[in-house]
């Protein structure tokens, strides 16, 4: 009994010497250090519960980004943007009044302000190797057209000539790459066929805004229709001092020539031309066909586009057939793994679940659970059943 409650009465000192020597650390901080450590714990305790205290904040925003669903939203919209960065591109092909331009303009801006702020973002979670990462620079080429025509126009009040500002729009396209990135939510066949779907989409989608410059844009340095303003009543025009309906010949009607707001012209005062002789659907229409290699109806102009066209076949040849073959050899396989099991009446299984595509992973388990050591005459034989989105490789 004494020894029992000396032991007690030392282990008591012991906490208690502990306390004293945590009160005496808590002491020694500051009033701000511990207010900041006050902080840390409400965030972590709000928005990281389930991870250990001790990682670094920049550790577990990766590991929340990866896993959460809060993450999984935060990619989603990113994959919108990108898609609607594409939307904003194609409206501006067709849309030519101020007001349209104007609002085409905001959320342009808008979203490569969010564009920024993500790779922002995973710069901090990454680190200096995201600047040489794909992402990184498919979104610098997608987002860095609006900010330049922004300085270039607003800051610099000055104005750049139509042919260059498409020439530097069309590095938006690029920006329907990244949504590959939703293909981690898939597996098997169904990946295997998103991402034939995919390739076929953005291949089309890139092009045709290409062959549209092609064949709209790079022309139009050579016509005659070249002015617009207050004397041509800011129609275009073959003249700098009259309109084109008061002249006897003229090609603006002929190459269906329309005036064209800049970002910062005033209303009722256009000062870009723009000579639309191909529609984004009609050239969307010409790749299709040239990709199915069916060519039927299909006409170009100009020695730029019949130069795509060339690569736009061998491109297409070499990239579409590999994954039509991994599309054909999911659908074409025959495997077990795609059954689901049926235990049978006095059958004994165990379930294997986590990192089960990791072959070490999955082998030493195996050899530990079906080691001959636990194995008897009269031991029950198991099935082991691997719980997997993929088929083990």
């Amino acid at each position: 009994m004494q020894h029992n409650r000396r032991k007690r009465t030392n282990s008591e000192d012991s906490d208690n010497g502990a306390l004293r020597e945590e009160k005496a650390l808590q002491s020694n901080i500051s009033p701000a250090k511990r207010r900041e450590k006050m902080i840390e714990k409400m965030v972590h305790n709000l928005f990281f519960p389930n991870l250990p205290e001790q990682y670094p904040f920049r550790k577990k925003l990766q590991i929340s980004k990866n896993t959460t669903s809060i993450g999984l939203f935060y990619d989603l919209s990113q994959d919108f943007c990108s898609v609607l960065m594409c939307a904003v591109f194609v409206a501006s092909t067709y849309y030519k009044s101020y007001d349209a331009v104007r609002a085409i303009y905001y959320m342009d801006i808008t979203i490569s302000m969010l564009v920024l702020i993500d790779m922002c973002f995973n710069l901090y979670l990454i680190g200096t190797r995201f600047l040489v990462d794909i992402r990184c620079i498919v979104d610098f080429l997608a987002i860095f057209p609006t900010f330049f025509l922004t300085v270039y126009a607003i800051l610099l009040g000055r104005k750049l000539s139509f042919f260059y500002t498409q020439l530097i729009s069309t590095l938006r396209l690029i920006r329907v790459i990244r949504i590959f990135k939703t293909l981690r939510f898939f597996h098997s066949m169904r990946k295997a066929v998103l991402k034939l779907v995919m390739t076929l989409s953005c291949f089309i989608f890139i092009c045709s805004g290409l062959f549209q410059f092609l064949e709209n844009d790079v022309p139009q340095n050579d016509y005659d229709c070249k002015y617009i303003n207050y004397d041509t009543d800011y129609q275009p025009s073959c003249s700098e001092v009259m309109p084109a309906r008061d002249m006897t010949s003229c090609d603006c009607e002929v190459y269906k020539c329309h005036p064209l707001y800049d970002i910062i012209d005033t209303r009722q005062s256009p000062s870009q031309i723009r000579c639309q002789v191909l529609d984004f659907n009609d050239a969307v229409y010409f790749v299709v066909i040239t990709v199915t290699l069916v060519g039927y109806g299909s006409s170009v102009f100009t020695i730029y586009s019949k130069a795509v066209l060339v690569a736009l076949i061998i491109i297409a040849l070499v990239t579409i057939p590999p994954q039509l073959n991994e599309v054909e050899k999911y659908m074409t396989a025959k495997t077990t793994y795609r059954n689901p099991y049926q235990p049978s009446a006095g059958d004994y299984h165990v379930v294997v679940c986590g990192h089960v595509n990791d072959k070490k992973k999955l082998s030493a388990f195996l050899k530990e659970f079906l080691h001959p050591d636990r194995m008897f005459s009269s031991s029950p034989q198991f099935h082991v059943v691997i719980m997997s989105t993929t088929e083990p490789k």
